[in-house]
């Protein structure tokens, strides 16, 4: 049976890794051995029963996937229990794994044996009475005093309960309760008092808790190198309860207080931990620097007054010592029985690290869920996330925001306020919150940069209340586009204050609908750096087919009223007319700016998006000039096929400029000309059908004498020739 269920095993494992040809053959070989038990039972086995249904059901979610592809960790694996059946060890079968590490100085002195070799009792008799030695494990001989004191039976985590070359160790890590398989041997040291593992001073026979502590070392990959965890985790993989980290600096008394109510009802596991002491501090109170302790007994009286019994776990023999002052104390390791929630939302994701810090504003392609409460009460939500663990020692920063909104999808973090955000380098986050009737928010999930791109993880929703729900995020229905854009000395015109903010990328939105429609629209622009400062602006779409972009800063032409520059990312929300045309203008504060950009638009109608093309024609030519004392300039065009031509003429001095006008005529005859003199800060623009060849007269008109710089464009949908015409 031992066999069987580990063929099954490796049969989901697979399926979730998508090689469904080597699960087929490890189920159809397990099936073989369970139907083999089936005929040769007398009797009816309900756990033997339960297995051959599982072996038959080979549907996966998602989150079933996840969950089992998170059962390889390294050269390790540990896979999922199957809930409410009986897990088979053969413990005749000679098992033995790869020994684990051992620190160097111990290495010479180091005896494996067996627990079949030594006397092992199967009991509770001196659990009471475990001490840490030489192995720097306090986090977890801690959490197993306390799990003990208020009665969690650990010795059901072990199996089989006899000597066995095998066991399995059933801990709680990568989102569920998994089997730790591992060898019967135990490291003893010769010649010494001082032993490398668990122990109890008051019953030596007591193994059991050692088989725990290899399992446990197993699953955090440092063997009895251990390097150190915290009370927090190693009570989860102990219990599975809940785990929440306590800044000793803003605990309240009513945090106390609910901690005893829980403490008192055998529903929390309690551990203090210490940070860095001083040598005086230490004296002081007996304590020792970044070391975690048991908690035995919480006392709670007056509103006030309150007591914690704490147990060191490497002093062997030693009593609890009562606590009434927690400031020499970092934190408090407090773990939640998940059985004082009515109800539980679970889902399993994968989130992609974010690769340094480019586009740091843009959220659309984080994980994102929908958390809600669908009654008509306010509730109270515990969301707690656990990032897996698949590779040993890899650090990411996390971080968990919930975004008050409708529950969808979001572009950016900065439209929404962030109602909570929790931020460490650990695998867990625990959040506290309320969410009002028919409230839904939504969860972002952020991985830093790390030395691996994919981090499954586990996302569970605490609540008494069977009205919250935990689902995936969509995106509002609706049309959605996005584009890439690109600023360049060819096309950075700068701020609108500059004559050259026409050059800028700028893009015409269609909205396709009634023109008695309206819709709720929403852009966003997000930077691939933080150092450029930027925005985009929107203006009716001009009428003129010749020149799509801006060509006039008058501002009654604006639709869009915040125009702020801004770093890393500008968004907009705003109820739009349908069958219209808006003209979206992106622009750097100062010209010649080099960056990158993703731009986003959603809106419930149906739009399109197209280019307004900012280049003159296929040909172009420019010139510079001074005015000095004139107020006239020509220049003579040739032109040797039909063609179109267009003309923009601008003074670059952004501050004080005369007035302009263009005229563009062909042997005495006017073809295009503006009807007056414009101060228009981004010039005149004029253009024209050429549909003889020969040569065309421009000319560019200011009304007073000053000194200025004026560029001239030409562009023209064939070739042509210009010079100055003296």
């Amino acid at each position: 049976m031992d066999h069987a269920q580990r063929l099954l095993e490796l049969s989901f494992y697979n399926q979730s890794l998508g090689k469904s040809v080597i699960a087929k053959k490890y189920r159809i070989e397990s099936s073989r051995y369970l139907n083999e038990q089936l005929d040769k039972s007398l009797t009816r086995d309900n756990d033997l029963i339960g297995l051959c249904r599982i072996a038959l059901d080979n549907k996966l979610t998602i989150s079933d996937k996840i969950i089992w592809m998170s059962s390889q960790v390294e050269d390790n694996f540990f896979p999922p229990v199957f809930q409410g059946l009986k897990t088979y060890i053969d413990s005749d079968e000679i098992y033995q794994e790869k020994l684990l590490s051992v620190p160097a100085d111990f290495e010479p002195i180091v005896e494996w044996k067996s627990c079949t070799e030594l006397p092992n009792e199967w009991s509770n008799n001196g659990v009471d009475n475990l001490f840490q030695d030489s192995l720097d494990d306090c986090s977890f001989v801690a959490s197993f005093l306390s799990c003990n004191n208020i009665g969690i039976p650990l010795m059901d985590k072990v199996i089989p309960h006899k000597n066995s070359f095998k066991y399995a160790v059933r801990l709680t890590f990568n989102g569920c309760e998994r089997l730790v398989f591992i060898d019967s041997r135990l490291p003893l040291l010769r010649n010494t008092s001082k032993t490398l593992r668990v122990s109890s001073f008051s019953n030596k026979d007591l193994l059991w808790p050692s088989i725990i502590e290899k399992a446990f070392l197993k699953m955090c990959d440092d063997g009895y190198k251990f390097s150190g965890s915290n009370s927090a985790i190693a009570n989860y993989a102990l219990t599975g309860w809940i785990p929440e980290v306590i800044k000793t600096s803003s605990c309240t008394i009513a945090d106390i207080s609910r901690l005893h109510e829980d403490f008192r009802n055998g529903n929390v596991v309690l551990c203090l931990g210490t940070g860095n002491l001083t040598e005086r501090e230490c004296k002081q109170y007996g304590l020792i620097p970044n070391h975690d302790y048991a908690v035995t007994k919480l006392s709670f009286t007056n509103d006030s007054e309150y007591k914690f019994d704490i147990r060191n776990p490497w002093t062997k023999g030693q009593k609890a010592v009562t606590i009434t002052d927690l400031s020499t104390f970092e934190v408090i390791y407090a773990n939640r029985n998940p059985i004082m929630f009515s109800h539980m939302n679970q889902l399993s994701g994968i989130c992609q690290s974010q690769v340094n810090e480019e586009f740091i504003d843009l959220i659309l392609n984080h994980s994102q869920y929908t958390l809600g409460n669908d009654g008509n009460s306010t509730i109270d939500v515990i969301l707690f996330f656990e990032r897996h663990s698949l590779r040993k020692k890899i650090s990411a920063e996390s971080r968990i925001e919930i975004f008050q909104s409708e529950g969808e999808r979001l572009i950016s973090r900065r439209n929404k306020a962030s109602k909570e955000c929790v931020s460490n380098n650990t695998n867990f986050h625990f959040i506290t919150i309320e969410l009002k009737p028919l409230e839904k928010v939504t969860v972002v999930i952020d991985i830093g940069e790390s030395s691996i791109r994919s981090h499954p993880f586990t996302l569970k929703a605490f609540a008494n209340d069977s009205t919250i729900t935990l689902n995936k995020a969509l995106s509002r229905p609706g049309c959605f586009k996005q584009m890439d854009l690109e600023l360049t000395p060819l096309n950075s015109g700068g701020n609108w204050d500059n004559y050259a903010y026409y050059k800028n990328p700028q893009l015409i939105v269609t909205l396709h609908g009634d023109s008695t429609d309206e819709a709720p629209f929403e852009s966003a622009v997000f930077s691939k750096s933080d150092k450029t400062l930027f925005t985009y602006t929107v203006f009716w779409k001009s009428d003129d087919p010749d020149f799509p972009f801006i060509t006039d800063a008058s501002k009654n032409k604006l639709v869009s009223t915040d125009n702020k520059y801004k770093y890393r990312s500008c968004t907009r929300s705003r109820v739009v007319s349908c069958d219209k045309s808006y003209l979206f203008v992106l622009s750097s504060y100062e010209p010649d700016a080099i960056e990158s950009f993703k731009v986003f638009f959603q809106c419930s109608h149906d739009f399109s998006i197209e280019w307004a093309e900012t280049s003159l024609g296929l040909f172009t030519k420019e010139e510079t000039f001074s005015w000095k004392d004139q107020l006239v300039k020509e220049f003579i065009i040739q032109v040797y096929n039909p063609s179109k031509l267009k003309v923009h003429a601008v003074n670059t001095n952004n501050k004080r400029r005369s007035k302009l006008n263009c005229s563009l005529s062909f042997q005495n005859t006017l073809i295009s000309s503006l009807q007056d003199y414009t101060d228009n800060l981004y010039g005149c623009f004029i253009s024209g059908n050429l549909e003889i060849p020969g040569k065309y007269l421009l000319q560019v008109h200011k009304n007073i004498i000053s000194n200025e710089e004026c560029l001239v464009e030409i562009g023209s949908s064939s070739s042509f020739e210009l010079w100055e015409h003296h």
